[in-house]
C-alpha cells in the first residue's frame, strides 16, 4: 500500500473505491504522523527557548553587584 499512497490523487480515480478509500485513510494517516512530528519539535524548541531565557534571566542577575 505505500506503493499506492505515493500514487498522485489525479491519479488514484482510477481504481476501485475501496482503494481509494484506503488510499485517503493511508494519507491521513501519514500527514497526522507529518504533523505530530512537527508540533513536538515546536514543543522541543519552545522548552529549549524558554531555557534558554531562563538562563540569560540567571546571569544576568548573577552579574548585577
Amino acid at each position: 500500500m505505500s506503493d499506492l499512497a505515493d500514487t498522485p490523487a489525479d491519479q488514484i480515480i482510477r481504481y476501485s473505491p475501496e482503494t481509494v478509500a484506503e488510499w485517503l485513510i493511508t494519507r491521513s494517516e501519514q500527514r497526522s504522523a507529518r504533523l505530530r512530528a512537527a508540533l513536538q519539535s515546536l514543543r522541543e524548541a519552545t522548552a529549549d527557548r524558554e531555557g534558554a531565557i531562563a538562563n540569560l534571566a540567571a546571569a544576568s542577575a548573577a552579574r548585577r553587584p
